[in-house]
């Protein structure tokens, strides 16, 4: 896939022009820059593909990061369930109320 041009050849080869070069000589240097340059500048879609290429093994080991925590939390999970069989709703309740104390008497 050919670049589109990378500099506006007609107005550099028309300032050629103005300064003594002939049509053909300054359509013909214009050309040249311009192919010459074309291979050598990068466009915002040729950035943007590098930046992906370069993301790529980050994106992939942060991936890789995100199932093990996720294995480590069910881990967890299944410790706290062994641990603490009642569900928070079913947790036996306390029976000393929150005013009493079994320190004071009065």
């Amino acid at each position: 896939m050919k670049k589109p041009p990378s500099i506006d050849t007609l107005r550099y080869a028309q300032k050629l022009e103005d300064n003594g070069m002939s049509h053909e000589a300054a359509n013909a240097m214009a050309q040249a820059l311009n192919e010459e340059l074309a291979d050598r500048l990068l466009t915002r879609a040729d950035v943007r593909e590098e930046i992906r290429q370069e993301l790529a093994p980050i994106h992939a080991k942060l991936d890789e990061f995100g199932q093990r925590f996720a294995a480590i939390d069910g881990k967890f999970g299944a410790m706290d369930a062994k641990s603490m069989p009642w569900t928070p709703s079913s947790r036996p309740r306390s029976t000393v109320s929150p005013r009493s104390s079994r320190w004071c008497s009065w």
